[in-house]
Order: structure tokens, then sequence, then C-alpha cells
């Protein structure tokens, strides 16, 4: 009874052992496939933020390349309109010259200040008038715009999406003459990105900073040119250069991604949005998950199989047990025979009476017990004989009494210790049985004590490394197949579900050969015979196995020999490679996509490890730095090893090495820092240290040739000092020879003798002197394209008013002059209105004598109701508190050269004359908003 409820407790303990140890490494695979996910999401995210910041720098240089062609485009305008060669056909041929340039642009035309087509790349535009565009109004409203790229808009004729990307124009005096438009097929950069394959439900869109977007890739029709302003990147105010990282369902498609955003560095009013969905960053984890948990529940099989198994072999134990107790009745033997056989056999044998006194013991129980037997007969057997319960140090129950209570044999099987009485312990198995006269009466007890401490440690080894063995196969997750001449002898349950069988008998008696491919056939016999003729192992080997449907699949054989069942026999593991092959596949297929896209770069990437090795080189790269190696033959060479065979191409080798030490020891981001290299090339570099939570594991760098930029800028720099340095020439000759004109008019009045001639020519001196100054102040200022016109005012009629003053200070000059900036054909009539008012003012105002005001004015008109877009109105008056106007006044001034003048300079600028109240000349006038938009300030050149 005591051993059933052992039993019973055992089996109830592994039965709680196996269920602990499926439930706990259940939670331990839930946590690790949770963080493997996590990994996964945040690899994509780091992936999608690099392709970010490459295709913000290839957009970035797209849009560079615009506005330099359009720069390039205006500036060869205007040198042909100075040479007087600009017609509409010259202008259609430069443009379709600066078309061939750029494979993205459609059309370019040139718009005039009033917003009409004057040169088109393409025929029959001429004189269409666009002023209601916004890429025009852009100009009026903005004047400091420069390079404006506008929302897309559906071509009119082919029905493709256009971006127009503009630039102004200015005269030579630096008044707004228009614009240049150049036309962007955005299906060209819809075209560039779709060949970086980021994977299924990935996307890339340009989005301007409030929110429009400009394009993208997959192209979206019905969203082009759209406001999104909810994305987050708009919530605040993005820095140059900026990136970042979010998740949101896609406005487009709703489809949940990761989305990595990148500020154009040189247009910050644009960002790069490139978005890959959590399905293509997980798809990888998901097919983990799938292996792992068929795995999982592989093994809880296996336990649930083992605890069966254990279950069973307990119940076999029972029946064995219950077949030595049937043996023990049969221990009916004579008295001689037994005395006979005590000696011979190795178990120790007692017999005692019915009281339980001993009455014989052979040598094996002598030595057992360590009692004599003359000592111990007479004596209880509990005195001799003393058994205790190994597990509970309990003594053992009486057998004589339990014999003489049963009537037949009995035994208190194993878990048995005896102390014998020199010391000590033996494990022992003991049973007892009835001894019966002819009568069937009970006439004493023999027992049978055994010693079976050895017996039990080999059994227990023996059992322990069976079960550890068994353990291993069962629950391997590879197949495992044993065979012998073609035929399958064992499988475990991995090779029934590796093979698609409903149990291992569908596999055992079949040909080994029925699961192999017959590609293979041959293969697999040659190593048979290596392995049956010389016995050992042989290689690992890929090969294809067969499913009982017939479906073929990959998988990696290991096979050595063993003996099983007494005989040679092949043991082969086999291990599923299928989707280990196929991972391999997408990975070589994703390392070659993005060697395609690095290769395709323009600028020459390089990349190094974090133990400073070459592992990525393009061909750009190459090319730059003038090595005739191939690519692949640079990757593996340190960090000083590439130096070495880069630093001859710098200007400053030394300098440079200095440079490059100094920024792998800052481990920060630099951009666009421009180096000098040999032959008067200029490169510009960017590093980045590649980081993965705050530890860096390589380092980028890319170089791109901005020489031809370089040289471009310089050669745009030069002629514009050219030009600069021919404005002041001409603005400081006009002025000398005017004053030239005007000493040679002082000569003639000083050697006239007539005072009507002397007047002329005086009246004349002052006209010239003012269009002189006109000139110095222009020449001085450095400012060729408008004069402040109060400054230039207050200027000329100081001089002229102390020219003709001989009062000594009777007349005062008082001056009233607002700033305002104007160009010189409205400064030089307004200088020669103030000389011809002034000077009548001198001349007939105050002519008596008297003392009085001479006083000049220039405000602006206060007008509630114009509008921002309309003409300023100013205006200029010049009166005195002398004599005041003759009655006749209107019949001289159809007589008076200079009130004439006075009314030709007035209509000359546009403006309106008002005579009055008293000696009052008031010129109203007006000028276009706003009045600095035009200044441009010009270097002065020595």
């Amino acid at each position: 009874m005591a051993s059933k409820m052992n039993r019973a407790f055992f089996g109830a303990r592994l039965l709680r052992l196996a269920v602990g140890a499926v439930v706990v490494s259940g939670c331990l695979l839930a946590v690790a496939l949770h963080y493997l996910r996590t990994q996964s999401l945040q690899s994509g995210r780091h992936l999608t933020q690099s392709f970010a910041v490459a295709i913000g720098e290839q957009t970035e240089r797209a849009l560079q390349t615009v506005d330099q062609r359009l720069q390039l485009a205006s500036n060869s305008m205007m040198q042909l309109a100075s040479k007087g060669a600009l017609n509409e056909e010259s202008g259609r041929t430069l443009l379709r010259e600066q078309i061939k340039a750029l494979p993205f642009v459609r059309a370019m035309w040139v718009m005039d200040a009033q917003g009409r087509i004057v040169y088109d790349s393409d025929v029959g535009n001429i004189g269409l008038n666009l002023a209601d565009r916004a890429y025009f109004q852009i100009y009026r409203n903005n004047p400091q715009t420069v390079f404006h790229v506008e929302a897309p808009l559906r071509s009119r004729t082919t029905g493709d999406w256009l971006i127009s990307a503009t630039r102004p124009m200015h005269t030579s005096e630096g008044a707004f003459a228009g614009i240049i438009v150049a036309a962007l097929d955005s299906s060209y950069f819809e075209k560039l990105w779709r060949k970086l394959d980021l994977g299924d439900g990935s996307s890339i869109a340009l989005f301007r900073r409030d929110g429009v977007l400009m394009m993208r890739s997959p192209l979206e029709d019905a969203f082009m040119g759209k406001a999104f302003p909810g994305l987050p990147v708009f919530g605040g105010v993005a820095t140059r250069g900026e990136t970042g990282t979010f998740d949101r369902a896609s406005e487009f498609d709703g489809t949940l991604r990761s989305f990595a955003y990148r500020v154009l560095p040189d247009h910050p009013e644009f960002l790069v949005v490139v978005g890959q969905s959590f399905d293509a960053m997980l798809a990888p984890w998901r097919k983990l998950v799938a292996l792992a948990v068929a795995l999982w529940l592989l093994a809880a099989a296996a336990v649930a199989a083992l605890y069966v198994y254990m279950t069973r072999n307990a119940h076999r134990r029972t029946r064995a047990e219950q077949s030595l107790k049937d043996s023990a009745q049969q221990l009916r033997l004579s008295e001689e025979s037994l005395a006979i056989t005590l000696q011979s056999i190795g178990d120790g044998v007692i017999a005692t009476d019915t009281a339980g006194l001993i009455t014989r013991m052979n040598t094996a129980a002598e030595v057992l017990t360590g009692w004599p037997e003359t000592q111990a007969r007479g004596r209880p057997l509990n005195e001799v004989l003393h058994v205790l319960d190994a597990r509970t140090r309990v003594p053992a129950v009486d057998l004589v009494q339990l014999v003489m209570e049963r009537g037949n044999s009995v035994g208190l099987g194993q878990h048995l210790v005896l102390l014998p009485r020199d010391g000590g312990e033996h494990l022992i198995e003991d049973r007892a049985a009835p001894i019966r006269n002819a009568e069937g009466e009970i006439m004493g007890i023999v027992l049978v004590v055994s010693d079976v401490t050895e017996k039990t440690r080999t059994q227990l080894a023996l059992r322990e490394s069976e079960d550890r063995y068994r353990t291993l196969i069962e629950w391997s997750p590879d197949a495992v197949m044993v065979h012998r001449a073609g035929k399958i002898l064992y499988v475990n349950p991995a090779a029934v579900s590796l093979f698609g069988a409903r149990s291992a008998n569908e596999l055992v008696g079949t040909r080994i050969l029925d699961r192999i491919h017959p590609d293979f056939y041959q293969s697999v016999l040659a190593r048979v015979r290596t392995i049956t003729s010389q016995g050992q192992s042989v290689p690992r080997v890929e090969q294809r196995y067969l499913r009982m449907d017939g479906t073929a699949f990959d998988v990696e054989v290991q096979a050595t020999s063993i003996d099983y069942d007494g005989e040679p026999a092949i043991f082969g593991s086999v291990r599923d490679i299928t989707e280990r092959l196929r991972a391999q596949k997408v990975l070589q297929m994703t390392v070659r996509r993005y060697h395609l896209i690095l290769s395709s770069l323009y600028g020459g990437l390089l990349l190094v490890s974090s133990q400073s090795l070459v592992e990525y080189v393009n061909q750009a790269f190459c090319d730059l730095f003038q090595i005739d190696d191939a690519p692949e033959a640079l990757v593996g060479l340190s960090g000083v090893e590439l130096v070495q065979k880069i630093s001859s191409v710098y200007a400053d080798p030394a300098g440079n090495v200095q440079r490059i030490a100094r920024l792998l020891e800052a481990e920060q981001v630099v951009q666009g820092e421009e180096i000098a290299m040999s032959g008067n090339r200029t490169f510009l570099r960017d590093y980045i240290p590649l980081e993965i939570d705050g530890a860096v594991y390589g380092r980028l760098w890319l170089h791109t040739d901005i020489t031809e930029r370089k040289q471009a800028q310089q050669a745009m720099q030069a002629t514009l000092q050219e030009k600069v340095g021919l404005l002041n020439e001409v603005h400081h000759r006009v002025k000398n020879n005017l004053q030239v004109v005007t000493s040679l008019l002082r000569l003639e009045a000083g050697r006239s003798s007539q005072p009507d001639t002397r007047a002329v020519l005086g009246d004349m001196q002052n006209r010239i002197r003012a269009m002189a100054l006109l000139h110095e102040s222009l020449y001085r200022s450095g400012i060729f394209a408008s004069v402040e016109l109060g400054a230039y005012l207050g200027q000329l009629a100081t001089q002229a008013f102390r020219s003709q003053t001989f009062q000594n200070g009777l007349v005062r000059l008082q001056l009233d002059l607002a700033e305002l900036n104007v160009g010189m054909d409205l400064a030089t009539p307004c200088g020669l209105l103030v000389n011809e008012l002034l000077s009548n003012s001198l001349k007939h105002g105050f002519a008596d004598g008297r003392s009085g005001e001479l006083r000049i004015e220039l405000q602006p008109v206060a007008d509630a109701q114009a509008s921002p877009q309309e003409p300023s109105l100013w205006r200029l008056c010049v009166s005195d508190t002398g004599v005041g106007l003759p009655a006749d006044f209107e019949t001289r001034r159809s007589q008076s050269l200079g009130l004439q003048l006075v009314s030709d300079l007035t209509r000359q600028i546009r403006g309106t004359l008002a005579i009055g109240p008293g000696a009052a000349f008031a010129v109203t006038f007006a000028v276009e908003r706003p009045s600095t938009a035009a200044v441009v300030e010009m270097p002065q050149v020595k």
C-alpha cells in the first residue's frame, strides 16, 4: 500500500514538473519574441532614417542644380541683351541648351515685369499673360524672394504633374524685370525614388513647410498639391538638416507606417518624408514567431510523451514485483533441501519459528548482519535483522508477523537499508515465506535478504544514461533517423513532423531512398558506403528530401555509424534549412539592392566599421580620389591604409590627415565641409557617425566634387566685380565731364558783358551742376540702382542756395525732406525741378533785398484708400515768403523758359504740378512700393 502511494506521489510530482517546464518555457519564449519585435522595429526605423537622409541629399542637389541653371540662364540672357543679340529665336535656343543638361525639366520660359511670356523654349506661348500665377505673384507680394518652388499643377497639354521653379530677373539698375521659370517633371523624382526599393508598403514624399505635398512615390494623383498640416512633422519649427521619426497611419492609404523625415539643409522650406510599413518591418519577425511557437509546441509534446513513458515504466515495475511474489510461494522446500542450499546461495537466508525466533542462518546472512549463527540462534528476528526504510529511516514492518497474518509470501520491496552489527549500511531486498508441514500448517518463516547495493547503483546509472539519451533524442528539434541496409529502423517525433507522417509507424520499415530527392540518390549512396566501410562520420552536407506528400524541401544532414540492437546501423541527424535558405536569399537580394542604390549615388561613399576597417566603397569614391583599384579590392583595408592611398589627392595632405583624426575623436556629424584638393579641385565632405543606443558601430563619409560649382560662383563674382568697376568709371567720367562743361560755362559767363547772357549761362551751370551732383552721389555711395532722394535734394539745394545767395543771411533755407530711395530716372528730373524752382525763388522772390524763408519739402501723401499693392504718392514742394507771384504770372509762365522746363519735368515723372497758395510750387508723383525693393548695393572696386 505504501509503495502504491509513493508511486502516485511520484507521478503527481512528475506531472507538475512537466507542466511547469512547459509554462515557464512558454513565458520565456513570449518575452524573447517581444524583445525581438522591439529590435526589428528599431532596426527598421534606423534604416528608414538613413534612407531619408540619402533621399534628402539627392533631392537637395536636384533643386540646387535647377537653381544654378536658372541663374546661369538669367545671366546669359542679360549678356545677350547687353550685346543686342537677344531675340525670340536666340532666347529659345539658349533655354533649350539649359534644358539639355536637366533631364527632369520639361520647359523653360521668361516673363517680363507685367507677367507676359517674352521668351520660351516651346513655340506658340510668346505674349501669353500669366501674371495671375502664384509663382509670379510671390515676387510681387514678397520681392525679397530669390529661388521659389511652387506646388505641383497638371499640365494643360499632357496632363502630367509639373512643378514650377523660378528666380527673379532684374535690370542693370536693379529694378524688377521679370522672372525665369523651369517646369520640373515630378514623375522624374517618382521614378528615381522607385528605384530605392524599401519593400512592400513603403512610401517617399516631398512636402513643403506648410504641409503641401510636392511629390510622392508611389504617385497619388488625388493628393498632389494638397496640404497635410496635421502631420507631426509640421507641429514645430524644424531646423536646417533636422531629421526625426514618427509612427502614424498614412493619410493616403491608411497603412500604419514608421516615418522618418529630413529637412533639406539649403532649402529648409522643404522636407523629405520616408515611410516603411509595420507589416514589412515585422515580416521576418512573424516568420520567426511561427517557427519558435512550432518548436515550443513540439517540445511540449515531447514533455508529454516523456511523462507517459515514465508512467508506463512504473506500471511495468509493479507487474515485476507481483511476479516476484509468485516466485516466493514456490520456496517450499523440505528442511533437508534448505540445509543443503543455504550455504550455496549468495543471498542471506534466515529461518525463524512462528514466534519470530531465529532458528537458522547461512553464511551470507552472517556477513550481512554481522551476527554469527551461533549467537543469533534463538534471538528475535528484529534484533538481528535491523531493517529501516531508506527514505524515512523508519523501522520496517515485522515480516514474521506479516507472514503469519497473511499465510503467504510477502516482501517489503526496494528502498530498504540493513544496519549490520559491526556498523555501515547495505541496500537490500527482503522477502519472507511461510514454511509448512505436510498438512499445510505453518511451521516457521524463511527470509531471503539480497544485498543490492552495487546492483542498485548500476541500474540507477544505466537508467539515468538511457533517460538522458532518450530525452535528447525525443526532445531534439532536429529529425533523427536510424537505418540499416536501406530500411528505416527508428525515427523521433521531430522526424515524424518533418516528413509529414501521421506516426512513426508510417516511416519505420520503409526505404530510406523513398525520402531522398532523386537528384541526390548517388551522393547519399556514396555517403552510406563510406560510413559502412570505414565506420566513421561523414561531413555535414546540404541535400533535398521528400515529404510523405511528395513535396521537396532543403535539409542539412549529419551521419555517423552506431550500434543499434546489437548490430551496426547509420544514425542520421536531419535539419530543415528551407527558412534559412530563404532568409539567406532575401538577405542577398537586400544586400544587392542596397549595393545598387549606393553604387548609383553621385557622391563618393565610404563606410568604415567601428574597428576602423573599410566595409564598403562605391565607384564614385574611387573616381574622385583617383584610385585605380576596384571598390571590392579596398574592402577590409584599415583606415590608416586607406588614408595612405588617398592622402596625395589632398592639397594639404598632412593637414587633412589631422582633420580626419579630429573628426574621428569628436564623433559628431559634419555636413557640407569644403576641402581643397590637388589640381585646384574642391570637394564637399559629409561625415556621419552611425550610432545605435549611443554606441558607434560605423562611420559614413560622403564626398562630392563641387569644383565646377565653385568655378561658376567665382566666375559670376568676377563678372559682378567687373560690372561694378565699369559703373563706377562711367559715373565718375560723367561727373568729371559735367564739371568740365560747368567750368567752360563759367568762363564764358565771365567773359561776357551782357547780363542776360551771363544769367542764361548761370542757369545752365546750375542745371548741369544738379546732374553732376547726382552722378557724384552714385559714385561715392556705390549704390547704382537707386539714390536716396531726400539726401540728394538736400545737398543740391544747399549748394545752389549758397552759390546764388548774396544777402548774407537775410534769406534762410529750410529743408524738410523725408527718406526715399528712387532710381536715376526719377532722381534726375526731381533735382532739376528743385534747381529751377530754387533759382526762380531767389531771383524773383527776394530781388529787392528783403529777408525771408525759402522752404523745400519732400513728404509722402497719406491716402487711406490706397492698397498696399498700389504705388505710393509723394509731394515735392518749393515755397518762399518773398514778394509772392505777380498778377500776370499766368502770362509770364508761358513765356518763361524755366517754368516751361518745370512743366516738362513734371510730365516726365508723370506727376501733377500745383501752384499756390502764395509762392508755392508742389509736384505730386507716384513711387512703386516698396521703395527699397530695387536697392542693390554693389561692392566698391578700386
